[in-house]
């Protein structure tokens, strides 16, 4: 070895300096969680709902408060609430502060328009006189003033494009004005709270992780090398993988998200994976009696030729992610990539250097016929050869099965899907939908033709008022303002502000009304409505998030009332827009893509397999016994009525990607001994007890990597590691079980042909 340890002290020296400097570039990374990443890119759905918000403005720049009292209409609180929004208007970033105390109802008289604050907190008298005609209107009545009648709803408009620190520094604000003024009972929903509860989950998560991962890497690599060099070694190669790929996207610009976060999680895995294949071999050699610069070289020349198959196979597997729409997926995957082969680069040169210049380890020589894992894989392998075809025959019926059921598998999500019901952002949301209609945003974007006429006249009247009850009605729209909702209310206005009279008036009264509106429609708070003359017209309002299953069969049904419009020339065009909605489309987009990207993974990873090996036959060996686990997953899934969505839809691609990599070692160790003149039964014989161990080993580590994703408050992360963790469970099965069964009827056809 004297003749590569110069190169060994060059490779060690470069290795702990580009650390040092991807390390500094890591400590810099940022966090993000921005929800419009997630719209689909290049759509004709986003492009006009860039137009949408450049005529309307944005529909998403709010925070809703809800604030609990058991007596809202009293002085005392009354007071509390006037003096907590006039210090959220003197708030950095806040442009608008919408409640109870500063709406004023518009009361048209003959002469002149009369302002009338919709409380009167001269008194407690006065306010429960406006208490029982709150709650008789159709306005306020679940929109600002709860409908369990013990809280009210604070709205804070902020600039647009408010993130990271600004963001937090607002929502800081508002807690501490809350706390101020005595508001112990509110509950908060938002994008800008979203994104803060995202991001500061996020963070925690990533020390949560990491330090699992750590201990159980500690542990297990304790287990199998019982030496402090079999721990120190792989351990800092880990570390410097997940130090390099951290460094990568910081000098890239990328900030970490809710996906990325998962990074160092599974470059614990992968790299731990070839390190210890590597060691396994390399240590087995040393057993045989081989000396040290013997033992290397075969473990360098084996185990390094399968583990870069493996790398490109897991890699090719985060690849296909580049097919997504959403940016996120896009990025994890190509980052992930980059990891695997940073963990490889690190694995085949790191490692090496460390093993040229440490003396040879001491390693205990053990008689492999008393040996524990010899004996228990001997004696599962001789099962296997004597029930081959029961076994093979058990997994087609076992797949076949999981196929049937995993036909209940639906699609389907919702905006905050991965939040635990447990989390208080959850809880605000789920409280706001039962007391205020919701905090999704429904909209609607409709033009009128020209040869109808605006919205002012009395036929395209009609036709909007229709599609404003239908909403109401059947979509289940709360809060929803539209010409109609305008109309009522210049009609209870001219009313002496009646609440009865909250309603579309007939007749000539109707006209009146309908030109009144359109004399008014340049006001500030029209132009949000009305745009083009009265030809394009918005339908604003709240929805309970349902998920996105359940919009797409409300949309399909209002198709239904829309499109016989379009064609009978009442409306020119139509669009269900919102940020919600994009969410929505690319959550069932982004299901079908993972579905095809799957398979172009598995056919892309056969070909790779195929070519290296010479021998498609040998591919479908190896893909065999990993998409088998995948179906069982699915089966599962639907036996449990889980659905299919963003979060969880990537979890076989990579659940495939890294369990293939355990077959392709199987297989390449196989080739070698069958290259050395061994029959096929001691080729496999051998295999399964050298290769089998470090199997084990590293699936035990992989899978365990895996699990502590469970201690996540994601639910897709939570997912990704149980389900992950079983599908891998269930590959090493099937590699242990399927695989030598297969190839022993593959091999025998082979024989008789001969």
């Amino acid at each position: 070895f004297n003749k590569y340890k110069t190169i060994a002290y060059f490779t060690l020296s470069a290795s702990i300096i580009i650390t040092i400097f991807m390390g500094y570039c890591a400590s810099k990374l940022q966090f993000n969680h921005n929800f419009e990443d997630y719209f689909p890119k290049n759509d004709v759905d986003a492009t006009h709902y860039e137009n949408f918000r450049k005529t309307f403005g944005s529909e998403n720049n709010f925070l809703a408060i809800a604030i609990e009292d058991e007596h809202i209409f009293n002085q005392k609180f009354n007071d509390r609430l006037t003096k907590f929004c006039d210090e959220l208007k003197n708030t950095n970033d806040v442009t608008k502060v919408t409640s109870p105390n500063s709406v004023k109802e518009v009361i048209l008289s003959e002469y002149a328009a009369i302002e009338v604050p919709l409380l009167h907190p001269t008194s407690n008298e006065a306010l429960a006189n406006d208490s029982i005609k709150i709650y008789d209107s159709k306005e306020w009545n679940g929109s600002l003033f709860g409908t369990n009648k013990k809280s009210v709803l604070v709205v804070v408009d902020y600039k647009p494009n408010l993130f990271g620190l600004e963001a937090k520094a607002l929502l800081h604000n508002i807690d501490s004005l809350l706390a101020l003024n005595g508001f112990e009972k509110n509950y908060q929903a938002g994008r800008v709270k979203a994104e803060y509860v995202f991001i500061t989950k996020m963070q925690e998560e990533l020390s949560l992780f990491i330090s699992l991962s750590i201990i159980l890497l500690i542990v297990f690599l304790w287990i199998a090398y019982k030496s402090l060099w079999g721990v120190l070694m792989p351990l800092s190669a880990v570390l410097m993988s997940i130090i390099w790929t951290c460094g990568i996207m910081q000098l890239t610009g990328y900030k970490i998200d809710i996906l990325t976060v998962l990074l160092p999680s599974i470059l614990f895995i992968i790299t731990i994976s070839d390190i210890t294949h590597f060691l396994s071999k390399y240590i087995e050699e040393l057993r045989f009696g081989k000396s040290k610069n013997e033992a290397f070289t075969l473990a360098y020349k084996e185990i390094g030729i399968a583990t870069f198959i493996t790398a490109l196979t897991t890699a090719v597997g985060f690849v296909t992610f580049l097919n997504a729409q959403m940016q996120p997926i896009k990025f994890f995957g190509v980052y992930a990539a980059a990891g695997v082969f940073v963990s490889y680069i690190i694995a085949f040169t790191y490692m090496p250097a460390i093993i040229i210049l440490l003396p040879k380890p001491k390693v205990s020589t053990i008689d492999t016929n008393d040996h524990f894992w010899h004996k228990k894989l001997h004696s599962l392998l001789l099962w296997v050869f004597r029930n081959n075809k029961k076994v093979i025959w058990g997994c087609v019926l076992v797949c076949l099965v999981s196929g049937i059921l995993m036909l209940n598998i639906k699609i389907n999500g919702t905006i905050i899907d991965d939040i635990s019901d447990k989390d208080q952002l959850k809880k605000s949301l789920f409280y706001i939908e039962d007391n205020f209609g919701g905090v999704r945003n429904f909209e609607l974007d409709i033009s009128l033709s020209k040869n109808k006429g605006s919205v002012f006249t009395k036929a395209s009247f009609e036709e909007i008022s229709k599609i404003h009850d239908y909403l109401t009605k059947e979509y289940e729209v709360n809060n929803l303002i539209s010409p109609k909702t305008m109309i009522c209310a210049i009609n209870k206005s001219k009313n002496g502000g009646q609440n009865s009279f909250f309603s579309v008036p007939s007749g000539d009264t109707l006209l009146t009304q309908l030109n009144l509106l359109k004399k008014q429609q340049n006001r500030k708070e029209l132009r949000s409505f009305i745009k083009d003359g009265g030809y394009r017209i918005r339908f604003s309002g709240k929805v309970k998030d349902m998920g996105s299953m359940v919009f797409k069969k409300k949309n399909e049904k209002l198709y239904t009332l829309l499109d016989p419009m379009t064609k009978n020339g009442s409306l020119a065009e139509y669009h269900i827009t919102g940020s919600a909605t994009l969410v929505d489309k690319n959550n069932l987009q982004i299901a079908y893509d993972m579905i095809l990207d799957l398979f172009i993974g598995v056919l892309t990873i056969g070909i790779i397999v195929g070519f290296l090996f010479k021998s498609f036959k040998m591919a479908a060996l190896a893909i065999i016994p990993n998409f088998a686990p995948l179906i069982l997953i699915a089966g599962i899934m639907g036996i449990c009525g889980m659905n299919l969505k963003a979060s969880n839809s990537i979890i076989f691609s990579i659940a495939f990607g890294i369990a293939i990599d355990d077959s392709i070692h199987f297989l390449s160790r196989l080739k070698e001994e069958l290259h050395r003149g061994r029959n096929l039964p001691m080729a496999i014989k051998t295999t399964y007890l050298s290769t089998g161990k470090a199997m084990l080993i590293t699936s035990l580590i992989v899978i365990s990597g895996f699990c502590t994703m469970v201690f996540s408050d994601f639910g897709g992360t939570f997912y990704m590691g149980l389900l992950v963790s079983l599908t891998l469970v269930f590959a090493i099965a099937f590699d242990f079980l399927l695989m030598p069964a297969l190839l022993v009827n593959f091999f025998e056809k082979k024989k008789k042909s001969n």
